[in-house]
């Protein structure tokens, strides 16, 4: 699969941290219909291949057949044989091909269905975490809350408190204490 421009999603995410999920699942849901796409035309080329090569088969098949039921003379019996073992050779490394086609149309019919299941589990994932945001936010709006009416509590204990200097230590006994020699 060649790369191109849509290999990788958008990270452009404006002011809505939602976006960004959206752009991602917009993303993935095109890639999956194009990966869809492709895996549904490769799986009528590979049917196509199949036929040629069912129909090579039966050609070749005919042709060893025929090498089979000629008489064998001495001088061309070896040339035959040889003909014969070079046509079995060649059947072979078709079948062999053809087994390794229809494994990779096999796999290639099972991408869509995986690529879903990423899908759904980025989705799971991305609901978890909205859960957890959405909890965390309201943890912290109660904590804000909890700290803003203590805040208030200690400006109005600390306003009707009278102050007798502005300097923290100016009320200690220590600042009471005569230094003189």
């Amino acid at each position: 699969m060649a790369a191109d421009g849509n290999d990788k999603p958008s990270n452009a995410q404006g002011s809505d941290p939602g976006a960004g999920k959206d752009v991602l699942f917009g993303w993935l849901v095109g890639r999956a219909a194009a990966d869809f796409g492709l895996a549904q035309a490769l799986a009528v080329n590979e049917a196509q291949r199949a036929e040629q090569f069912r129909r090579l088969e039966d050609s070749l098949l005919a042709q060893i057949q025929e090498l089979q039921n000629q008489p064998l003379a001495g001088v061309n019996s070896t040339a035959q044989m040889e003909e014969l073992h070079q046509l079995k050779t060649e059947m072979q490394s078709i079948f062999e091909r053809m087994g390794g086609l229809e494994s990779l149309a096999e796999q290639f019919i099972r991408v869509p269905d995986l690529f879903k299941g990423e899908v759904a589990a980025l989705e799971s994932q991305s609901r978890e975490r909205q859960k957890q945001i959405e909890t965390d936010y309201s943890r912290f709006a109660a904590i804000a809350e909890t700290l803003g009416v203590r805040v208030q509590q200690l400006e109005n204990r600390s306003s009707a408190t009278p102050r007798a200097s502005t300097a923290p230590w100016a009320n200690s006994p220590i600042a009471n204490l005569n230094c003189a020699p």
